[in-house]
């Protein structure tokens, strides 16, 4: 099950229903839950599952890993909206990395909000990872 912040919900919430303006391009929160992720394959391009991922904010070495989701085999999530609290809409340098028994990869990006600080994006992650 997903668990969203209390005050994530409410503001999404009052949102969605007109009651507070979001910023002042008036823009919309859509419900959606948005979940950012990389697909982690070995070198013969298999998926590979069971790694351990972190996700770093660089500034402060804050660790923004999200909590771990059923997902297809090889996807692991790299940023999601639980992680609002701890982004802008100014990017910022993020680490992502995978370990275990089959290997390790990691690579570097952004992350950020949108204006309405609804969900959060990532840029820059590549769109897949080769343990070795």
């Amino acid at each position: 099950m997903i668990r969203m912040r209390y005050s994530q919900v409410i503001a999404v919430t009052a949102c969605m229903l007109g009651s507070i303006a979001c910023d002042a391009d008036e823009c919309q929160c859509h419900p959606d839950f948005e979940a950012r992720t990389i697909h982690v394959t070995d070198s013969s391009g298999a998926p590979v599952s069971g790694l351990t991922s972190t996700t770093v904010r660089l500034r402060d070495m804050k660790d923004v890993s999200p909590p771990k989701y059923p997902s297809t085999v090889g996807d692991y999530v790299v940023v999601d909206d639980l992680d609002l609290d701890y982004f802008s809409d100014s990017p910022e340098d993020i680490s992502f990395g995978v370990s275990g028994p089959a290997g390790s990869a990691s690579t570097t990006g952004n992350a950020y909000t949108d204006s309405c600080h609804c969900h959060v994006f990532e840029t820059t992650i590549d769109a897949q990872l080769i343990v070795r």
